[in-house]
């Protein structure tokens, strides 16, 4: 009989040397890459031991599924930016978060795993198969800009994050808390960069009227659930430490919104707060309208007395903008001037109202704040947008996703479930709501990070459903054999 050593020992001198080989390979491959890169681009050099470390944690991540999630949202944050074109960072995190999705449809089409189970699922893979791949050929056949159609294919991109996100609010333990918080992380984020603009706008104003109508404009979705959650959690829970412990993060988005002095997105808050009377019970009810008035009162008073004379400018800034929401469809000409656009819209999609003009599609129109003819990609009406780029279909399909998934969100938070599940549906649900006034004016569909806000309010919505909700047992006559 032959000794066993005897048989495996060349195989492992075999691994140990193709081992070594690929080692040694790697190493010279290494240091022959460094060295091109130093000769043709020196300037890229200091570069290479962040790319290690970088390919070793992606590496390492992936091996994690809940912690590669929360890093995917949480590193999200770049793609919320004022400055145009693509940023380095943007760069850097588009090199991540694409693998990421690659990788997740790729294991998910290896299994056969069944993607859609829901009516929710089923409006999300339509968006994803006819609005992004059907209207980015349709943008290419109806001759879009390439700059323009670039760019609002990446941004919509983001509908791709659906089935990840929703999968993990259905099956990982900490899914749904790591999703929400992620939602409120952008709101965080928001909030900061926007407070160091207005303090720029302060620190130049010249006079007191300067002061009272400096403002900080941008990324308003975010504030918005910021506060509409906050809100539900204070409404909700029980315990008055817990309570007391959300005022801070209440009044830092109301804050937030506030100073933003974006006032379709006041009218969202507004809305929401309304749904939310409708929804909740007596007593929640009640403790809604002490929270939402008596902490605008409170906030108003505490900014007077910490800023003293620039407090009192800037409450009388809020108050004078909240007072020309009456007026603003006929004086205020930045809202005029979107009207006009959307008539002037409206021609365009009378031409071919069924299929579209696809992603980057642009259109010309008179523009009254320029005193021009000004050629465009952008279109502030959200469903005009939606009609004008990917026609009728799209658009319906978008208000399929929308109404279903408020749908099963509202079912979410009527279940039999821990109350921050119930209050993250709610929320979801009654942001989703909230925001159909502002879409009126500021679309949120062609931008990367308000149509990520919506892609995460619908995914938790589909997810908790089918978390918490039990799906109907099948009838005798179906469950029988055939």
């Amino acid at each position: 009989m032959v000794p066993e050593n005897s048989i495996e020992s060349p195989r492992a001198a075999d691994l140990e040397r193709w081992g070594l080989g690929l080692l040694w390979g790697g190493l010279v491959g290494g240091l022959g890459g460094v060295l091109a890169l130093a000769w043709l681009a020196p300037e890229f050099v200091p570069f290479v031991p962040l790319a290690v470390v970088g390919a070793v944690v992606f590496v390492v991540l992936f091996q994690y599924p809940t912690v590669n999630l929360a890093v995917v949202l949480a590193g999200y944050a770049v793609l919320i930016t004022t400055s145009p074109g693509i940023q380095l960072s943007e760069a850097v995190y588009g090199i991540y978060y694409l693998p990421y999705l690659t990788h997740w449809y790729g294991v998910r089409l290896l299994r056969r795993e069944p993607l859609v189970p829901s009516h929710v699922c089923g409006a999300a893979a339509l968006l994803i198969v006819f609005g992004l791949c059907g209207g980015a050929v349709l943008g290419l056949a109806m001759g879009a800009r390439p700059g323009n159609w670039v760019g609002e294919v990446l941004g919509f991109l983001m509908v791709l994050f659906y089935f990840p996100l929703k999968e993990a609010c259905k099956r990982d333990q900490y899914g749904p808390d790591i999703v929400f918080l992620g939602m409120l992380w952008f709101g965080v984020f928001v909030a900061l960069r926007n407070a160091l603009a207005f303090r720029e706008a302060l620190g130049s104003a010249a006079g007191l009227i300067e002061i009272s109508g400096a403002r900080a404009a941008l990324n308003e979705v975010h504030l918005l659930v910021g506060v509409l959650g906050t809100l539900i959690f204070l409404v909700m829970v029980s315990r008055w430490r817990t309570r007391f412990l959300l005022l801070g993060p209440f009044f830092f988005y109301l804050a937030a919104l506030l100073m933003t002095k974006a006032r379709g997105f006041w009218v969202d808050a507004l809305f929401g707060i309304a749904v939310l009377f409708f929804l909740l019970s007596t007593r929640e009810r009640a403790r809604l309208v002490i929270f939402s008035f008596g902490g605008l009162l409170l906030f108003a008073a505490a900014v007077t007395l910490a800023f003293n004379e620039v407090g009192r400018l800037l409450v009388y800034g809020v108050l004078d903008r909240f007072s020309t929401l009456e007026t603003a469809a006929v004086a205020d000409v930045s809202l005029v001037n979107r009207f006009n656009e959307t008539a002037s819209v409206w021609e365009w999609i009378r031409l071919n109202p069924i299929l579209g003009y696809g992603l980057g599609a642009s259109f010309t129109f008179y523009d009254w704040i320029f005193n021009g003819t000004l050629t465009t990609s952008f279109i502030h009406n959200g469903f005009v947008a939606l009609w004008f780029k990917l026609g009728l279909w799209g658009l319906l399909i978008t208000v399929w996703l929308w109404v279903a998934a408020v749908w099963h969100g509202l079912k979410a938070y009527r279940s039999q479930a821990p109350l921050r599940y119930r209050a993250y549906a709610l929320t979801s649900a009654v942001s989703l709501i909230a925001i159909i006034p502002s879409t009126n004016t500021s679309s949120p569909f062609f931008i990367d990070d308000s149509l990520m806000s919506f892609v995460m309010l619908t995914a938790i919505c589909a997810g908790l459903y089918e978390r918490l909700v039990p799906s109907r047992p099948a009838s005798a006559s179906e469950a029988a054999p055939r």
